[in-house]
């Protein structure tokens, strides 16, 4: 992380997009040839619960989150 800022500066890392329905945004990014690098996995705790699900973009170190809370 450090020779990529001192390579392209601060910016963006990191971006979620929180979604109505996560294993269809999930299911139709992969069928249109997304990579997938974590299945929609459900997380629960005593705040509630999200599943999430996240694929990889252009770069390989950076990655697209998918959250859907319930």
């Amino acid at each position: 992380m450090g020779e990529h800022l001192v390579k392209h500066g601060d910016g963006v890392k990191d971006v979620a997009f929180e979604v109505e329905d996560c294993k269809k945004a999930y299911d139709v990014a992969v069928s249109r040839g997304a990579k997938s690098i974590l299945e929609p996995t459900t997380l629960k705790d005593e705040h509630g619960t999200v599943i999430i699900a996240t694929l990889q973009t252009v770069s390989p170190f950076d990655l697209l989150p998918f959250l859907m809370r319930i």
